[in-house]
């Protein structure tokens, strides 16, 4: 009896406590019930105040802000309460909160990203120029070290131009995000944008000759949508924009601003009534459209994704520069100015190349691409593709660029697109070789062995201690020789990566290039180029004094064809012909540079890279100027045929980029497929 009685009341206790939490669950809701409006109340505020800031360039930040307080207030939302509140507030709200509800799916759609990215450290005290870079690669506003250069020279503070203001730099990537966000957010039919199309900027509502709406600028040309419709109509492909007009105009006695766009094509004028927007749209557009001609002139795609980056931080620097905290509030004009590279481009005439330049050029890639620094293109080497040694897939043609970086970075020459993967060496690749069909050799601090299927380095050779400045293959191609800068020349069987032979110059650290012409070995130093047998004896040297000043000079390369030895000195224009039987100095050929690099035969024609970007182009037999050409603004650095359909030529740090040429500059075909 005793122990029924007990679990009889343990049983009454617990139903008592069943019924007290049952009665707090329901004062809970009922609070919440009451507090739901007091929240939509309050989230309909929150958006009626950013929808007024939103109309004010002085307000950037705020609008960020408020678009960050209503994500935050709607994840404290219940899912059932989310619809409601979205029932209850209206579409302005609904409109703030879909962006929010859909920014994972819609990054993988989009070509620029938000930057608001928690995963990305701001520097807690003012960036210097290290700290700035490296913030603004990681939030991925710019991957263009001199871009970003500009930027910091844009934003800096006049009284310590070594940083940028940690404030300065919130409010610009605030602007930055906030752009982005109103790009995001237009309402677009699906048929509107073009393939890999980026809308840049959309204005505010304005009047315009086709209506009141908003006018939009993308990569490609600008577009109107109408106010209330959303219909669509195109104004101008940006390379039919013959020039910008900024007038002033009186509507009821009041001075507007108005910006008149002239279209060749249609032979149109279009004409915006942009007010207080007028200039700063005028910059945005002049610098798209110069990275749209610069591109097209210069046959270099990647110009017009540098214009676009372009553009977005220009518009940056604007917004924020709106903020009278912000060190560049009272220069906003000059910081925009300094970051439109592509418009000074345009305006020193820069793009306008040589004819002979224009009909040869085919086009240019980047081997550069997503780098913080530039580095120079050290060396070429293409590969016709084909099946590997490893591997049944079908390898592409490709171009490998051995960077000054180490890096080899590869691009698949059917679409000289840049593939993802490459190869890390130890220092700068000073060579590179193709063995066989499903290696490439390359020479660093070792030599790399690098399977072409994969792109992948399967094993290094560390019998050089300094740097491998050249490797050549044999004519049957069983023998590859290796030299290292301290004079070791390494004989190699190919098949088993034996070493056959060493052979050192003695007293030579300058041995930069190696070449095997019949049963002898060339090796090229600084000072001269030292011929030995297949023992390693030295039989003969060739080196050149200057006939005005009898002063011994140095030579920086040199080829063996048609029994003549040519060779270019390293710092005066001046190529060198001797006679290969004889031995005797047979001609001397004057440029007009400051050094000879390269030297390429190819045909009947002699390609000469030189110190200053140009490049000579001579008759072999009747050793006579036959062509000049330059398209780089730096040295030629390196020269590589594409068996008998284009040469390629690779640039210094300061342009870093490989020039695609046709050698046959009579017959080219000059046609360069645009976007449209």
């Amino acid at each position: 009896m005793e122990q029924t009685k007990r679990q009889t009341e343990r049983a009454d206790r617990q139903t008592e406590r069943a019924d007290r939490q049952t009665e707090q669950t329901k004062r809970q809701t009922e609070r919440a019930q009451l507090a739901l409006p007091q929240m939509l109340s309050c989230l309909a505020v929150v958006a009626m105040i950013r929808i007024y800031y939103t109309e004010s360039l002085q307000e950037v930040a705020v609008t960020a802000f408020f678009n960050r307080l209503i994500k935050k207030l709607l994840q404290l939302l219940a899912e059932s309460e989310r619809e409601e509140m979205l029932r209850v507030s209206g579409r302005h709200v609904a409109e703030l909160l879909v962006p929010a509800e859909h920014d994972i799916e819609k990054s993988h759609h989009r070509h620029y990203r938000s930057i608001m990215d928690n995963r990305v450290a701001i520097p807690e005290a003012d960036l210097s120029l290290e700290d700035f870079v490296e913030t603004v690669s990681l939030l991925e506003m710019s991957t263009d070290y001199d871009t970003i250069q500009r930027l910091f020279l844009a934003l800096a503070q006049p009284m310590r131009p070594t940083h940028v203001e940690k404030y300065t730099f919130e409010v610009l990537r605030l602007s930055y995000e906030d752009n982005q966000t109103q790009c995001e957010s237009l309402a677009l039919s699906k048929d509107c944008l073009q393939n890999n199309e980026i809308i840049l900027r959309v204005s505010n509502l304005i009047k315009t000759d086709f209506g009141m709406g908003r006018i939009v600028l993308t990569d490609k040309r600008l577009f109107f949508i109408k106010d209330v419709s959303n219909r669509y109509k195109e104004i101008v492909k940006l390379r039919n924009i013959t020039s910008l007009e900024k007038i002033q105009t009186h509507w009821y006695l009041i001075s507007v601003d108005v910006l008149v766009i002239n279209d060749t094509a249609n032979k149109v004028k279009f004409t915006a009534w942009l007010k207080e927007e007028r200039n700063n749209w005028a910059i945005l557009i002049e610098e798209m459209r110069a990275g749209k001609v610069v591109s097209e002139a210069t046959r270099d795609f990647t110009a017009i994704g540098q214009a676009v980056q372009n553009v977005l931080l220009v518009d940056a620097v604007i917004r924020s520069g709106q903020d009278e905290r912000t060190t560049h509030h009272k220069h906003v004009s000059r910081a925009a100015e300094t970051l439109c590279y592509f418009s000074s481009y345009i305006s020193e005439g820069r793009h306008n190349l040589p004819p002979d330049t224009l009909q040869a050029l085919q086009h240019r890639v980047d081997p550069n691409m997503g780098q913080r620094e530039r580095k120079t293109v050290e060396v070429l080497l293409y590969t016709a593709g084909g099946h590997g040694s490893e591997s049944s897939t079908n390898c592409p043609p490709r171009l490998w660029c051995g960077m000054g970086d180490g890096k080899v970075r590869v691009f698949d020459a059917t679409n000289w697109a840049l593939e993802e993967s490459f190869v890390q060496t130890k220092a700068t690749v000073s060579a590179m070789v193709a063995v066989g069909q499903g290696q490439v050799w390359a020479g660093s601090h070792g030599i790399f062995i690098i399977d072409v299927d994969t792109i992948s380095c399967n094993k290094t050779l560390t019998e050089h201690a300094d740097l491998v400045a050249d490797i050549c293959l044999t004519n049957n191609g069983r023998h590859a020789y290796s030299a290292s800068v301290d004079g070791l020349i390494v004989i190699w069987e190919v098949q088993t990566l034996r070493i056959i032979r060493r052979i050192r110059l003695t007293g030579r650290r300058s041995l930069r290039r190696i070449m095997v012409h019949g049963d002898r070995i060339w090796c090229g130093t600084w000072q001269s180029i030292i011929v030995l047998d297949s023992e390693g004896s030295q039989l003969q040297t060739f080196s050149y004094c200057d006939a005005d000043t009898n002063k011994q000079l140095d030579l920086d390369c040199f080829h063996i064809f048609n029994d003549e030895i040519w060779a270019g000195c390293r710092r005066q224009g001046q190529l060198i012909v001797w006679d290969l039987k004889s031995t005797q100095l047979k001609q001397v050929l004057r440029l007009d540079c400051r050094g000879i690099s390269e030297i390429l035969l190819f045909g009947d024609k002699v390609w000469v890279g030189t110190k200053d970007g140009t490049i000579y182009i001579y008759n072999t037999v009747r050793k006579a100027l036959w062509k000049t050409i330059r398209a780089h603004e730096d040295a030629i650095r390196s020269l590589c045929s594409a068996e008998s359909r284009y040469i390629m030529s690779g640039a210094g740090s300061k342009d870093g980029k490989v020039a695609i040429w046709s050698p046959n500059i009579d017959t080219a075909d000059v046609e360069y497929v645009t976007a449209l």
